[in-house]
């Protein structure tokens, strides 16, 4: 891929990526609830990348063994990160909710850090 094409791509998914607030918050308006806004959300972003990942042949990759994991990798991982951000998007503005999920990476190690005692290290 030409870095062109890289550079719309990043783009791309910033702009597609920063209206999931705004756009929750409005479909909260017309009496959509937490579980509604992630299902819609998560099956939108499976039926766009299906066909991109049925061109680039990504399910032969998956051994049949894998799909349990990958099952439950979705469900945990995905469907469960986005429910906490669309839960606190009920009571919280959507600049607040942006800001706690990009600094959490730092706040999981600075909070254990400072009420735990645990110390700084590679592990």
């Amino acid at each position: 891929m030409n870095r062109g094409r890289g550079v719309l791509w990043v783009l791309a998914a910033v702009f597609l990526r920063s209206w999931r607030g705004i756009l929750a918050k409005a479909l909260y308006a017309f009496g959509a609830g937490p579980l509604e806004v992630v299902s819609l959300r998560v099956l939108l972003a499976r039926a766009a990348l299906l066909p991109f990942a049925i061109w680039k042949r990504w399910w032969g990759l998956l051994s049949p063994g894998s799909l349990p994991r990958v099952f439950f990798y979705s469900l945990f991982s995905v469907v469960l990160n986005h429910l906490g951000f669309y839960l606190a998007l009920r009571w919280i503005s959507v600049t607040a909710a942006v800001v706690v999920v990009y600094t959490y990476p730092a706040l999981v190690l600075l909070l254990p850090r400072s009420f735990l005692g645990e110390p700084f290290g590679r592990t």
